[in-house]
């Protein structure tokens, strides 16, 4: 099986592949922002943490846009990605000089081809069709307290998430 962990730094992922821009001893040193250098229908899993809000969405770069399509095409069918970030309400995800923009959940939906077609036709970037769930690390002073409570801090708290944990699978 062929599992890859994008963005690894020097932590590689037990069992993955690292991949980095930095040379940290991991096993590809190269930029995933652009064309990874696996065949079509290759790999088994992706990891990656942080690594996304280090790509850019705005102007014509479309980093994130070219790194999900990228995703898509080298990822077998079925195969899982699971992709952790800071949450977007987080203080945590802000002031890191990498950091390029923040990740809003509700931008997942554009990975699945039947919602852009239902809701977005006009949106032709995306070639990937993901399905994706995700789920929040939520802070420490909160993941004590009953669901309801971490329903009402998620929906009105900044710091109440930490991490987004975000599971793509290839259709």
């Amino acid at each position: 099986m062929k599992k890859i962990n994008i963005g690894s730094g020097k932590e590689v992922r037990e069992g993955f592949d690292g991949i980095d821009i930095i040379d940290f001893g991991q096993k590809y040193v190269l930029d995933a922002r652009k064309k990874l250098p696996f065949k079509n229908n290759s790999i088994d899993e992706v990891y990656s943490r942080y690594f996304i809000v280090c790509l850019t969405n705005f102007n014509e770069k479309y980093e994130r846009v070219n790194f999900f399509n990228e995703l898509y095409r080298v990822m077998k069918p079925g195969a899982i990605a699971t992709i952790v970030l800071p949450s977007w309400t987080s203080a945590g995800g802000y002031g890191h000089p990498h950091f390029q923009e923040q990740f809003y959940e509700g931008a997942l939906f554009f990975l699945n081809k039947d919602w852009r077609t239902a809701n977005a036709p006009e949106v032709k970037e995306y070639t990937c069709d993901f399905d994706c769930t995700w789920g929040y690390n939520l802070h420490p002073n909160i993941v004590t307290r009953n669901q309801e409570y971490q329903q009402f801090a998620l929906t009105n708290y900044v710091n109440s998430s930490i991490e987004i944990m975000i599971t793509m699978k290839k259709k």
